[in-house]
């Protein structure tokens, strides 16, 4: 019988990856804590999303394993201590306890030392099924990520201007007409002026996590500035990342892999880091 702690993870009644990022911080605070872990379900009912007629659903049923739990022991939590976030005290044997903490994108370099280590587990939670549809979709050359959706009515939403100029510096550093997906909540007719520009064609959605995965496999990776689907991408990308000036996080990934593959700010015009270029122009 296992002397470990034993920490039970209740999500948030969030998104996908709001969701991922509070698994995450549970997962590093069990590794802190040598301690195993116990998930929740990943589903609840995506009220929000249905009222606002999203195109993305918010439905995350049959995504992860998640074995189910025996009765006694989800009654020896009911009661457990609470665990807000990675760094809470140290904790004694034979101990159960629930983690309940609002996700943040800032805890996400928090997240770094652990990264291979998540990433690994991230994968191994995914429904098999999801892992043999990945196989047959081609990975983008340059993906960008528009979120719309609640980004509107909250007003955080980017004029696709931003992104425009983007993907037309992206190109002229190259100096090729680079193919470019965009992977949007947002319907074809608000994309129109970004989709009307040359080898630019909007990712036809399969489900939230297999369209997250590949978009996390672009060689460049265009963010949306405050979007969690967007840096978990970055986080679990080894691409080249580009962030919103005005990003809350600058950097989600280790330094070890950032001194190779640029993770950074739209630069400035006549700005641009001599990394960014190199991984730019290699592209073919």
């Amino acid at each position: 019988m296992s002397n470990k702690a034993e920490l039970y993870l209740k999500f948030p009644r969030y998104g996908l990856c709001n969701k991922i990022i509070t698994w995450a911080k549970a997962f590093v605070w069990c590794k802190e804590n040598d301690a195993d872990l116990f998930v929740k379900s990943w589903v609840h009912v995506p009220i929000g999303s249905v009222l606002r007629r999203e195109k993305a659903k918010r439905w995350y049923r049959n995504f992860f394993i998640t074995p189910s739990m025996p009765f006694l022991k989800k009654i020896k939590f009911f009661k457990a201590p609470i665990i807000h976030s990675i760094d809470d005290d140290k904790i004694k044997e034979n101990q159960y306890y629930k983690f309940e903490s609002t996700p943040l994108i800032t805890d996400i370099p928090l997240l770094a030392n652990y990264r291979n280590e998540i990433i690994t587990s991230f994968f191994e939670m995914i429904e098999e099924k999801h892992l043999k549809t990945l196989e047959q979709i081609k990975s983008p050359i340059i993906g960008v990520h528009i979120r719309r959706g609640d980004f509107i009515t909250n007003g955080s939403v980017l004029d696709l201007t931003y992104y425009i100029d983007v993907i037309n510096d992206l190109r002229k550093i190259n100096g090729n007409n680079l193919e470019v997906v965009i992977f949007s909540d947002g319907h074809e007719n608000e994309l129109l002026s970004i989709l009307e520009l040359p080898n630019v064609s909007l990712f036809k959605t399969v489900n939230d996590l297999i369209d997250l995965i590949v978009l996390s496999r672009s060689e460049i990776l265009v963010t949306t500035k405050g979007s969690s689907y967007s840096y978990w991408a970055g986080f679990i990308s080894d691409a080249a990342v580009i962030h919103h000036p005005e990003t809350w996080v600058k950097e989600c990934r280790p330094e070890k892999i950032n001194t190779l593959k640029y993770e950074g700010v739209y630069p400035e015009a006549n700005c641009w880091p001599d990394l960014l270029i190199k991984n730019i122009k290699v592209i073919s």
